[in-house]
C-alpha cells in the first residue's frame, strides 16, 4: 500500500509538497464503521479510521467530467474515505444513477468534512473520467458546504444541476446549497465561467442509455486513459457559502 501510495504522490508532485513542508502522506490501512441512521439508501459506512482520527478534514478535489455523475466534485471526492475495494463493492451495490447519486450524498453528510475545495485551475472536460481532455479554467472553489460547492462548479462550467446526479439528490432531499440562487458567491463566478466546455456524456444524445449501460459495457468503451495535463501559472480563487 504505501509504495503505491508514494508512487501516486511521486507522478502526482504530491510528494514532493509533502517534504518541502514537513507533511506525511497517511495511508489508509484500518477501518472504522460509522452508522449514519438519517442515510436515505445507506445508514452504515466503512471509512477510513485513519481520516476519522483527524481534528479537523479538508476535503480537496479536482473538478472533472464523469459519464455516470456529469461531473466529479466534493461530494463525489468523499467516495476516497472508502478504503481499498470497498469502491468497487458500493458501485454494484447500487447500479442504479439515482440510488448511487443518493449513496454518495449519505457519505458526505455521514462525514461531513469541514470545507472542501475544488481545483479547477486545469480542470477535465469532453468523456471522462478515462477519457476527458485537460480544460484550463483558472480557478479555485472553496466552501464548507461541498453541496453549494458542487452547484458553483455547475455554473462554472455551463451544466445544469439537473445534469449531475448528486445534484438531482440533493434537490429531491432540499439539502442546502443546491439552489444557485440562495448562495452568496464572492468571487467573479460569471467572468470565469466557461463558455465552450465540452460537458461530454451528459448532454450526448446517447447520455441517456450510456449511464444505464452495464458498468462492464462502459469501462471496455473506455479502456483507454490519456492523462491529461496542462500548464496554468496562475488561478483566481474565490469563496462560497450556503444557509
Amino acid at each position: 500500500m504505501r509504495g503505491k501510495l508514494e508512487k501516486v504522490g511521486a507522478v502526482t508532485g504530491i510528494m514532493q509538497v509533502v517534504e518541502e513542508t514537513g507533511a506525511s502522506l497517511l495511508p489508509f490501512q484500518r477501518v472504522k464503521t460509522v452508522s449514519f441512521p438519517r442515510g436515505r439508501v445507506c445508514t452504515e459506512f466503512p471509512l477510513a479510521a485513519e481520516a476519522l482520527e483527524m481534528d479537523f478534514i479538508i476535503n480537496a478535489g479536482k473538478l472533472k467530467t464523469h459519464s455516470l455523475t456529469g461531473l466529479t466534485l466534493a461530494v463525489k471526492n468523499c467516495y476516497g474515505f472508502l478504503p481499498g475495494n470497498d469502491k468497487l463493492r458500493y458501485h454494484a451495490r447500487y447500479p442504479s444513477i439515482h440510488d448511487f447519486a443518493d449513496f454518495l450524498l449519505d457519505l458526505y453528510l455521514a462525514i461531513k468534512p469541514g470545507f472542501s475545495l475544488i481545483d479547477a485551475i486545469v480542470g477535465m472536460e469532453g468523456p471522462g473520467p478515462r477519457r476527458g481532455r485537460a480544460k484550463p479554467l483558472g480557478a479555485l472553489l472553496a466552501s464548507p458546504n461541498a453541496v453549494a460547492l458542487d452547484t458553483a462548479c455547475a455554473e462554472l462550467t455551463g451544466f445544469s444541476p439537473k445534469e449531475i446526479t448528486t445534484l438531482q439528490a440533493a434537490a429531491r432531499r432540499n439539502i442546502p446549497g443546491h439552489n444557485l440562487r440562495e448562495l452568496d458567491i464572492r468571487g467573479p463566478l460569471e467572468a470565469l465561467r466557461s463558455r465552450n466546455f465540452d460537458k461530454g456524456i451528459a448532454t450526448g444524445t446517447w447520455s441517456f442509455l450510456w449511464r444505464f449501460a452495464p458498468t462492464w459495457a462502459r469501462h471496455l468503451q473506455q479502456r483507454r486513459r490519456p492523462w491529461p495535463l496542462a500548464g496554468v501559472t496562475a488561478a483566481r480563487k474565490f469563496a462560497l457559502g450556503a444557509p
